[in-house]
């Protein structure tokens, strides 16, 4: 089958264009025939305060059949990629913010009248809402063939919000640095705590900052880009009077840099507010590492609390403080260790492929 993927590739970064390429990939290793139709220019400056933007070195391989076609103050290229889709048999377009896609999706779905189409929605509204986002949404994922998405809270929603034949399938692993070499460290605790990944005022590291105040002894490390930048977080930092057990390592993490601080972590710690998708639990096991979360369900539904990680209330500090404490009974932190469950990489990945094709 001709399957083309309208999403960012490479020299752009983060795990949506990580999704991207190893999708398509592995979707071409089975048999399909399949471009990207990436991006030029994706975003104007303004709507993304992050550091994100094109780089020369990958994160993963790149795409062989990748064609950068689309800019975002370009119409003609959003009709170009319009024509050049409908000549495959199934286009899929990887959707995450609504003020900026959703006009441009909608003048390339146009030309799509005899394509079957997938809004692959990593969050059918943003986590940080604008105007208009929701009208954006419905007026692009009413006129798709199938929505999927990530867990049954985003399916719920695109329901709420449109008719549209709506499909569930949790997010297949992205374990950008592992190799199954690199699987096991030491199990003495090292008295050190790892929060990874694009920080955001959703992902709560405010609370666990203020958690962290309550647990005597331990370190952590905060390793991943900044959206919007460091400051404030580094100024909550000292004003917590945790300068000397908070290590904030800002910016773009290579993947060859990322076992090491796997390694010297006891657990890592997701406090988020809020999630519709993360693969950061099962990189967390990849790793034989515990997962320390809030009990927000895409995030929960993946740890078993006291068997592999431990779940606290989201957004409680005291709750928060009290697990991390927990973590560091020994009997504890072994039983933790010992429950971790090995990755199913490649069969989640071929039922995810599975759900992504079978409508057509």
């Amino acid at each position: 089958m001709k399957i083309a993927i309208v999403g960012p590739s490479h020299p752009y970064k983060g795990g949506i264009v990580q999704h991207t390429t190893e999708l398509a990939q592995r979707l071409s290793d089975s048999g399909h025939t399949v471009t990207v139709l990436g991006w030029q220019s994706q975003f104007p400056r303004r709507l993304y305060p992050g550091s994100l933007l094109p780089d020369d070195q990958p994160e993963l391989p790149p795409y062989v059949d990748t064609r950068r076609l689309l800019s975002w103050y370009n119409p003609l290229s959003w009709r170009r990629v319009g024509r050049l889709a409908s000549k495959y048999d199934q286009v899929i377009f990887a959707w995450w913010i609504p003020t900026l896609q959703g006009p441009i999706y909608r003048v390339i779905n146009h030309y799509l009248k005899r394509v079957q189409t997938t809004a692959l929605c990593h969050n059918v509204l943003p986590h940080e809402a604008r105007p208009g986002d929701a009208w954006l949404a419905k007026q692009f994922l009413s006129h798709v063939g199938t929505i999927l998405v990530h867990t049954d809270e985003q399916a719920a929603l695109a329901k709420s919000m449109v008719k549209t034949s709506v499909v569930s399938c949790e997010l297949p692993p992205l374990l950008p640095g592992w190799t199954t070499s690199l699987a096991v460290h030491t199990p003495l605790t090292q008295r050190r705590l790892l929060f990874f990944g694009l920080v955001r005022d959703y992902k709560g590291l405010d609370t666990l900052l203020q958690a962290l105040v309550q647990v005597a002894d331990v370190e952590l490390t905060v390793a991943g880009e900044f959206w919007g930048g460091a400051a404030a977080s580094q100024q909550l930092v000292s004003d917590l009077g945790l300068n000397n057990r908070v290590k904030i390592r800002s910016g773009y993490i290579p993947p060859e840099d990322i076992p090491s601080l796997f390694h010297e972590a006891d657990a890592l710690v997701l406090p988020y507010r809020s999630a519709t998708g993360t693969t950061n639990v099962r990189l967390g096991f990849a790793y034989s590492v515990p997962v320390i979360c809030s009990d927000v369900p895409a995030l929960s539904d993946q740890v078993t609390d006291g068997v592999n990680g431990l779940v606290f209330r989201t957004g409680d500090v005291d709750d928060l403080a009290k697990v991390l404490n927990m973590i560091y009974k020994p009997h504890i932190y072994k039983q933790l260790r010992a429950g971790i469950p090995k990755i199913p990489v490649d069969s989640a990945w071929e039922n995810y492929m599975s759900i992504l094709t079978s409508s057509v």
